[in-house]
């Protein structure tokens, strides 16, 4: 009886010890993710203020391509569209890296 007492005991002990050495790693992840979510989102603002002031989305009317947007039921102008894409191409970076911070690196290499 003591002896399954003792398998339990340092059975939990170790589980313990795996979690703990874990949550830094999850933690680094978490920050890393809030930093790219952030980062992403001023990127975008950047750039659609930059596309909006070389007046793109009146290039985009001359050419009809807003045309082509409401007609597929986009609500975003053709800027507005560009600066999506950029938000999420730079979160995709930033959840790469926390794979590879939690060492999942094959989820990362995919």
């Amino acid at each position: 009886m003591d002896g399954m007492f003792t398998a339990v005991t340092d059975s939990v002990r170790a589980m313990f010890i795996r979690v703990g050495e874990f949550l830094p790693a999850l933690l680094g992840a978490i920050i890393i993710l809030i930093v790219g979510l952030v980062a992403g989102r001023i990127l975008q603002r950047v750039l659609v203020q930059f596309l909006k002031l070389i007046r793109l989305d009146d290039l985009s009317e001359k050419v009809r391509v807003s045309e082509f947007l409401r007609q597929g039921e986009i609500r975003y102008t053709l800027s507005e569209l560009i600066g999506v894409f950029l938000y999420w191409l730079v979160v995709l970076a930033f959840v790469l890296a926390a794979l590879n911070a939690l060492g999942l690196t094959m989820a990362a290499g995919l």
